[in-house]
């Protein structure tokens, strides 16, 4: 490891550590608006920002566990042999190339986007990553650069630490006055960070933003906006393809925790819809360019019934995550109105939530048949929230009886 961090990010090892040594403009990519070499070269790059790991025995050196408390101390795992102990590994070595790139590449003539996920959940420590996105209008080329933050403390409220972070970042690059918007994937923490960060442009810049496109002005073209997400696209489906690749799963690396969630989901959906003209307009405008990402009338009507149709879920799950103590009873009561909800989309005109519909009842009816266990029946039994006619409900008495039961054979 020491090695490879003098080779590679001019990190030299001291005598107690390792020490901050020259920074390497080298990790960016440029990407030809419409050309087939898009994906390809974003596909190299991602591989090797993730494969340049070294094997996990060399996380254990001194220099990398000095580096490690230096810049992340809350970070620790059981096991170093971990992928999640790796991809720290890329992150830590990351922190050192960007600086003094970001300094020289940003101009006048240049606008930019920012996209960014991470890991905010109390197990993964907090681990983010920025994507960020601008458009050359000399060369008409998409350019990155990846940026980490590991100094932002996970838990409650992880999103608005983020959109500071963010905010203190372009202030320091001297880029606020030039970003034009800022996407973000659909996790409720990168969510929060965006708005954040575009509230905090708002102020700083005195900018009537519009919250729902994200914008922060009028965009000399209504194409670059576009071009800017296509271009995040073929970053995403590099990610995928290199996670599908190395451990059989396609979520995207280093979040490889769990699919979508129903009220993110929702959220973008909506979202989508009310930019509709936008879309249409701008793929008209550039036809040749854009035809790919034209989008049918019964395309956009098909998105509306989907995303009425998630609305029940994600407002089950906004609500189930807004208690502190959810209770066993409440939790089987959502099942059983999922369950209903699934049913009634089984037979759905829109293919989409006729076959979503089927495989979200399967899981919930194996949730709900967990609910109905021993151990659920008496821990419901304990919940007030559950029996309103207390001992005088006929099924209050069936799980008194239970309980009873369990107790003399135990």
């Amino acid at each position: 490891m020491d090695k490879h961090l003098m080779r590679v990010h001019s990190i030299t090892k001291a005598a107690t550590g390792t020490t901050e040594g020259t920074i390497q403009p080298t990790i960016n990519s440029k990407v030809p608006i419409g050309s087939a070499r898009d994906r390809k070269e974003d596909t190299t790059i991602t591989e090797y920002l993730i494969k340049c790991v070294l094997p996990p025995a060399h996380v254990e050196t001194a220099g990398f566990i000095h580096l490690q408390e230096r810049q992340v101390p809350w970070y620790s795992v059981k096991s170093a042999a971990t992928y999640r102990r790796r991809i720290l590994v890329m992150y830590v070595c990351l922190q050192y190339l960007l600086t003094e790139f970001v300094f020289c590449l940003f101009s006048k003539t240049q606008k930019g986007s920012m996209s960014f996920n991470g890991w905010s959940s109390p197990q993964r420590k907090g681990l983010h990553v920025v994507t960020y996105l601008w458009l050359s209008l000399i060369t008409k080329s998409i350019l990155t650069v990846i940026l980490d933050f590991m100094s932002v403390l996970p838990g409650d409220g992880v999103g608005d630490r983020f959109g500071d972070a963010l905010f203190q970042l372009t202030v320091l690059f001297k880029i606020e006055s030039k970003i034009v918007a800022t996407c973000t994937d659909n996790g409720a923490d990168a969510i929060k960070a965006q708005k954040r960060l575009g509230h905090n442009l708002q102020v700083a810049l005195n900018y009537n933003a519009l919250p729902l496109s994200h914008q922060l002005r009028p965009l000399p073209s209504s194409a670059i906006l576009l071009w800017l997400f296509v271009a995040q696209k073929y970053y995403m489906t590099a990610l995928f393809s290199t996670a599908k690749t190395m451990h059989g799963k396609a979520y995207e690396p280093p979040c490889e925790d769990s699919t979508t969630c129903w009220t993110s989901t929702d959220t973008m959906c909506v979202g989508g819809i009310k930019r509709q003209k936008a879309f249409d307009a701008t793929v008209f405008s550039h036809w040749e360019t854009l035809e790919l990402y034209k989008i049918s009338q019964s395309d956009w009507m098909n998105l509306k019934d989907v995303s009425s149709w998630l609305s029940v879920p994600a407002e089950y799950t906004t609500f189930i995550g807004g208690q502190l103590y959810p209770t066993m009873s409440m939790a089987s009561l959502v099942f059983q109105d999922l369950i209903s909800h699934c049913n009634e989309g089984l037979d759905s005109d829109s293919p989409v939530i006729s076959k979503v519909s089927e495989c979200m009842r399967d899981k919930f009816i194996a949730y709900a048949e967990i609910m109905d266990s021993h151990v659920a029946r008496i821990a419901k039994l304990l919940d007030p929230t559950l029996r309103k006619g207390g001992a005088a409900d006929p099924e209050f008495l069936i799980d008194r009886s239970l309980v009873q039961t369990v107790m003399e054979e135990h």
